[in-house]
Order: structure tokens, then sequence, then C-alpha cells
């Protein structure tokens, strides 16, 4: 298969693995699913990669943007697979929704990322890019607060139990988040460190 071609196709399964997932978790499943950084995440990847096939050509300022819409879905990944896995019932793991959102549309972006972009990240970008999952997190944090009725199917009016005031308390809330940013940023300095590696060569 030529690279040109192979390139596009790993692209258009990302925008219609996103899309048919965000339909069955958010139109089939209801809402309410709008709480969750999965979706949000994926409901990003989505929107870019539909502008990003737009685009006729790949731009440094484009790519540095993708950097980090690549490493918040890598987060969904990170994240579902470390901390919310063990937690996770048998039917909500083996399904179309799960697989696609939290597994195929994540290591589909990372793959192409890693291979296809060519791109010489500034220092400060992974520091940019922390700033969508802290807006997730301040929102999930004041959605929980202002409005304390629980999630559907949930035991609790926040989305997940490391923002979940109530039983954590701030200062437990507060050392996931942080913990979690650190990680993120280390990522976030892996992808650069393996970028300018590429670019050398």
């Amino acid at each position: 298969m030529n690279k040109n071609i192979f390139k596009l196709f790993i692209r258009i399964c990302i925008i219609a693995a996103a899309a048919f997932g965000l339909y069955l978790q958010v139109f089939i499943g209801g809402l309410h699913k709008l709480n969750f950084y999965t979706v949000w995440s994926n409901i990003v990847v989505m929107i870019f990669y539909i502008y990003y096939l737009c685009k006729k050509e790949d731009s440094e300022g484009l790519l540095r943007i993708k950097g980090g819409v690549v490493l918040g879905i890598t987060l969904t990944f990170i994240v579902y697979n470390i901390l919310l896995l063990p937690t996770v019932k048998p039917e909500d793991f083996y399904n179309w929704k799960n697989y696609t959102l939290h597994y195929i549309v994540p290591i589909l972006c990372i793959i192409d990322c890693l291979i296809y972009d060519k791109v010489r990240y500034r220092f400060k970008d992974p520091l940019y890019w922390t700033i969508f999952p802290l807006f997730y997190a301040i929102f999930a944090l004041v959605k929980g607060i202002v409005y304390p009725v629980n999630i559907p199917g949930e035991d609790s009016p926040f989305p997940y139990f490391f923002v979940d005031v109530n039983k954590l308390g701030a200062f437990g809330v507060a050392g996931y988040i942080i913990i979690i940013c650190v990680f993120y940023i280390m990522l976030g300095y892996i992808l650069l460190f393996i970028k300018k590696i590429n670019i050398k060569k």
C-alpha cells in the first residue's frame, strides 16, 4: 500500500472510530456521558482530524497543536488502563464503545503521530498541552460541586473517583491531579525528545 494512502487510511479510521464510539456513548448511552474526559478527548480528536484532512500540507503550528491532541487522547488510554480498568465491569469492557474510545482511537493517533509527524516541538509545548486536561479537571470539579446530583449509572456527582472531593477531600483530589499532570508533562517531553531524535536522523 502506498505510504500516503496508508496515512490517509489511518486518519480516516481515526475519525470513523471516534464518531462511531461517540455515537454509541453519547447518542445511545445518553447526554450525561458528556461528563467524562474520554468523551471530550475523542470529540477533540474527531474535530481536529476532520479539519486536519482538509489541510493540503502540515504546518509546524498545526503539528504542534496536533501533539497536544494526541497526548490528550493518550492520557485517556493510560488513565483508563491504570486507574479505571480494575473497577470496570465485564459488560462495560466488552463492547464497541469501549474498544473504539479507549483503545482504537488512542492507538491509531499514537501510531499516526510517531510515524508521520515530522516536527520539532518547542520546549514549552508540553506545558501548553496540559491546558486541556486541566480545564477538564476544573470542569469536573465545578460541575460536581455546583450540581451535586449523581451522574446516571454512578454513585457520585463526579465522573471519576480521583476528582471526587466528597470521598477524597480537597487535598486527596489535588494530589491525584498533580500526579497526573506531572506524568502528563513527562509524556509530553518524551514525545518532544522522540521527535527531536527522528528529525536529526
